[in-house]
């Protein structure tokens, strides 16, 4: 398991295959092109995730290849609980993902958010090892290969 993709990025990774810029992470999700790349969801992300039926069949199909790993709902449910009801206050909305990540110890994060991503790189919420954003960008393929492993 090694990234958690936001609900906010997930249908232009996932099912729209002439958007360019998230092609690479694309390929390494459906076909474990560049890096094994694997997604992890639960939680809340399943509940945004499964509004879409589209992206319901998919993640199905990817779960079945071991190319998508679904955590335990109330495992990461109850470690949102934790989040909210402690001192520690997350920037975003996305206190959900930050559990997702803290339950399955997932480190990698794509969004597009920048108030996730302060709180995905914050050591008070992720620490050992901190977390990391891959952005569709120059270089952000070394964190797919850091996080993932090489490809097949």
């Amino acid at each position: 398991m090694c990234i958690i993709i936001d609900n906010d990025v997930v249908h232009q990774v996932l099912l729209k295959p002439d958007d360019v810029k998230y092609a690479e992470l694309r390929a390494a999700i459906l076909h474990a092109a560049v890096a094994d790349v694997r997604m992890v969801y639960g939680g809340h992300l399943r509940v945004e995730y499964f509004r879409s039926r589209r992206l319901r069949r998919l993640l199905v199909t990817l779960d079945r290849a071991g190319r998508a790993n679904a955590v335990s709902d109330s495992a990461v449910d109850s470690r949102e609980a934790s989040i909210r009801a402690s001192t520690l206050k997350c920037r975003s909305n996305d206190v959900h993902v930050i559990a997702l990540a803290q339950v399955s110890g997932v480190r990698l994060l794509c969004s597009e958010d920048g108030a996730l991503h302060d709180d995905f790189r914050n050591p008070r919420l992720l620490n050992k090892p901190r977390g990391k954003v891959y952005r569709a960008r120059r270089g952000h393929r070394q964190l797919l290969l850091a996080q993932c492993g090489p490809g097949v």
